[in-house]
């Protein structure tokens, strides 16, 4: 091997980042700042969100910027720099909880130092995989606060103590969901017990001040007045009440329902204070905000809380914004018209802040409001700058999220309705690509299948094709697909030659399909050394298919099932034990199934994807697969005490269990013979059990509880023979033994087959593989089944269920 291609760096982990300001800008190759898009004549205006520069609207037009065509231009992004910062909506809700959390008197965060001090000991041991360490940590600090009474050595000797504890640990740093979820746990418990119940702040002792935040476009700052200050503002509202009626203005309608004018005790704080307020908090406690929101650490800036403001909005290229045209009229795509809004707000404001220089430079108490600024709501230009600034945030958020846009009766859709649900980018455009060799049709329930298995109607059956090589040992059975052809299961649909060529097999004509059937083992004019010949066979029973349900949330939404082809059929056929790996119900859900194409693929879906090795779920390890519904019922009346069966019930009930089972079935003793020979129910399940353990493996002991509670058992019960209640406890329904593999004791329901952990089915999965708790859970879905049919069960109709008098 060379020295090239030895490996000597692997990859650890994968982080996502904003960019900043400065990154936007380098980005871009132009500033927008026309509001209008289009001139009169619809030709896209020089600075506006077609401009040229930012590739080619039409597939005639060339790109500004690299001169290429509406084809072959990538595209080119722009930005817009607003006039005043905005908040981040992605992080408004981070920066809120950290704002509710701060003290504004001395800009910091109002929690007591050895607090701080022990919840950033804990994310710093997790860093290390120290979770038990993490766990004891605050016990050694409320230890040293009885002992030291809050002294100010306390976060130094917890500092030490984590320091030692890093330095004697052999353990590797770990990013398990055991970390992960004690992370979060942590961060949440943090959040709840030391800054959002926290009334004064520890630091300067000043009481802290409440916030709250209003359809996500501005936060407000509440406080309360003294007895005079409320007197003031009471004169001045009923003074701007009198000035109201004489002379109402439709626009002034939101300043008079806005609480910081009308009772005086909110202050609208702008982006610009809280950001400069950020950045003090940043500057006091940036180690705690960083383990406590893992956005600020991931950030490499001077000052990370800039992330939770905006001030250049990245304008997308036009080929993803794409003008709708119907006749001689254009009409923007929904992100434009966003974009264009930002760009109006942005040059009213603009207007604004110049007013007001003008009037700051000559000093004058009253300036001209021009009637271009009428459209915002506000008296005076520092009302209309607060409003407009409100109207600009809201605008923004609805780039990012057009459901955040509380003000305007006509919603657009943002970055988030473009990716999400099934509409979106993913689901609609990349996951729901048309292809080949897949169907899909509406999955309805069949308890008589195993649960590795998918029941095909024979007309996909007859569509999905495998090319099958041919060799002396499958040249029988596949000259009998050939014979079969197209239109008769199972057949074949083509022959394909050593060139690659194909042919066509006729469904009319027999003569020609046994001419091409007789002919599959000779070698073609000139094909001798290309290799063999490939029959397109039919799907056939056994064959592997990928299942998929969308939305595929996780590994498990796509799984490898076995085909069983079924005539007369025209929905896919599920076992109900699959249910809750696909999140799937038989309310009309459609699923997706793929016909693997090449014996790699088929290897690959046999021996890691198929559904007997997906039992647990990756994210925490508890069980998938389960029986559910009518299973509960009859599992839980079959093990009960007292259900007894004679020799041909139990047969019957053991071999409709295990109709696939080859060789001998083992049979248990009658547990009664006097007066008659009979079998309990709880033996009917542990011949099942017993005969589908492997040959050769341990028998199965197990001790555990079942759901249904002792009570709901003895409720009514006399005690009798003076038996203790811990006795029989002990040997009630509740408690599940398992010896040998014979249940012994106990009631078996969703505790032990459904999709619970510790249960009977996941110790079988653990100890025998997921193939044999597979095998398990169809034995015990036919064998309920059964036992309802024909022990349990009862049909109703119509007629059964109609009133009539007696």
């Amino acid at each position: 091997m060379e020295e090239t291609e030895i490996v000597t760096q692997t990859l650890c982990s994968v982080s996502f980042e904003f960019y900043n300001n400065t990154e936007i800008k380098k980005l871009s190759v132009k500033e927008i700042n026309n509001a209008q898009t289009f001139d009169t004549l619809l030709n896209a205006n020089p600075g506006g969100l077609y401009d040229s520069a930012l590739g080619p609207t039409d597939k005639t037009d060339v790109c500004g910027t690299c001169g290429l065509n509406f084809v072959h231009c990538p595209g080119h992004m722009g930005h817009i720099e607003l006039p005043v910062p905005v908040f981040n909506p992605v992080f408004f809700k981070i920066m809120y909880k950290t704002l509710c959390g701060s003290c504004f008197e001395c800009t910091r965060m109002a929690v007591k130092t050895i607090n701080s001090a022990v919840f950033i000991s804990q994310m710093e041991l997790l860093d290390h995989g120290l979770l038990t360490s993490a766990m004891e940590v605050e016990q050694y600090g409320n230890h040293l606060q009885i002992e030291m009474q809050d002294s100010d050595e306390i976060p130094d000797k917890v500092n030490q103590w984590v320091q030692q504890q890093i330095k004697d640990s052999t353990i590797e740093k770990d990013s398990s969901k055991h970390i992960t979820a004690a992370r979060t746990s942590f961060v949440t418990n943090f959040l709840r017990e030391y800054l959002a119940k926290q009334i004064k702040c520890p630091h300067c002792q000043e009481k802290k001040k409440k916030l709250h935040h209003e359809h996500f476009n501005k936060i407000l700052l509440q406080h309360k007045l003294s007895s005079k200050d409320k007197s003031k503002v009471k004169k001045k509202n009923d003074k701007s009440n009198k000035e109201n009626e004489e002379e109402e203005d439709p626009g002034d309608e939101e300043e008079n329902q806005n609480p910081s004018k009308s009772t005086g005790t909110q202050r609208y704080l702008t982006p610009t204070e809280l950001r400069e307020h950020m950045r003090g908090l940043w500057t006091n406690d940036k180690t705690l905000l960083k383990h406590l929101f893992k956005a600020l650490s991931l950030n490499v800036a001077d000052q990370s809380t800039d992330i939770f403001f905006l001030d250049v909005i990245p304008v997308p290229p036009s080929r993803f914004r794409p003008v709708a045209r119907m006749g001689d009229k254009q009409f923007e795509n929904p992100q434009t018209a966003n974009l264009s809004r930002l760009l109006s707000d942005s040059v009213v404001i603009r207007q604004i802040i110049d007013l007001m220089d003008k009037q700051n430079k000559d000093k004058s108490e009253t300036v001209e409001i021009p009637t271009s600024l009428s459209v915002v709501p506000g008296k005076t230009l520092v009302d209309k700058l607060q409003n407009g600034w409100i109207f600009l945030q809201t605008h923004v958020n609805s780039c990012y999220d057009g459901e955040l846009d509380r003000l305007s009766t006509e919603k657009r859709n943002g970055i988030k309705q473009l990716l999400e649900k099934k509409e979106g980018l993913f689901r609609k455009n990349m996951m729901g690509k048309r292809v080949d060799f897949a169907c899909r049709s509406v999955i309805s329930p069949d308890p008589s299948l195993n649960t590795n298995e998918i029941g095909i109607p024979e007309v996909f059956a007859k569509k999905l094709t495998f090319p099958q090589p041919v060799t002396p040992w499958n040249v029988h059975e596949l000259r009998q697909a050939v014979i079969n052809g197209p239109l008769k299961h199972p057949g074949a649909s083509f022959v394909v030659n050593e060139n690659g060529g194909k042919v066509m097999l006729s469904a009319t004509d027999k003569t020609q399909r046994e001419a091409i059937a007789k002919q599959l083992l000779t070698p073609s004019n000139n094909g001798s050394m290309m290799g063999c010949k490939k029959v397109l066979r039919h799907l056939k029973n056994g064959d592997v298919l990928l299942l998929n349900r969308q939305p595929t949330l996780h590994k498990s939404s796509i799984q490898a099932h076995k085909a069983r082809v079924l005539p007369g059929e025209k929905t896919l056929r599920m076992h109900y034990a699959n249910c809750k790996a696909y999140n799937a119900d038989f309310d009309g859900d459609e699923m997706n199934a793929h016909f693997p194409q090449n014996e790699l693929c088929r290897a690959e879906a046999y021996h890691i994807v198929a559904t007997d090795h997906q039992y647990l779920v990756p994210k925490d390890g508890t069980p998938l697969a389960g029986l559910i519904q009518d299973h509960m019922i009859a599992g839980a009346s079959l093990t009960m005490r007292g259900r007894f069966f004679n020799r041909h019930d139990y047969c019957q009930l053991v071999y409709t269990a295990l109709g696939d089972k080859h060789g001998n079935i083992r049979m248990l003793k009658p547990a009664l013979i006097r007066p008659y020979i009979l079998w309990s129910g709880k033996q009917v399940l542990s011949t099942v059990l017993i005969n589908v353990i492997p040959h050769g493996k341990p028998a199965l002991h197990l001790d555990g509880k079942a759901k249904i509670n002792e009570r709901s058992w003895a409720e009514g019960r006399k005690p009798k023979y003076g038996i203790h209640e811990d006795v029989s406890e002990d040997m009630g329904e509740s408690h599940v033994i398992f010896r040998d593999g014979e249940l012994l004791c106990g009631v078996l329901d969703k505790g032990h087959y459904g999709p619970t952990p510790y249960g009977l089915v996941h110790c079988c999965n653990e100890l025998y593989g997921g193939v044999v708790a597979g095998q398990i859970l169809t034995c015990f879905g036919r064998l309920f089944i059964n036992f309802l049919a024909t022990t349990r069960g009862f049909s109703l109709g119509v007629q059964d269920i109609l009133v009539t008098k007696k």
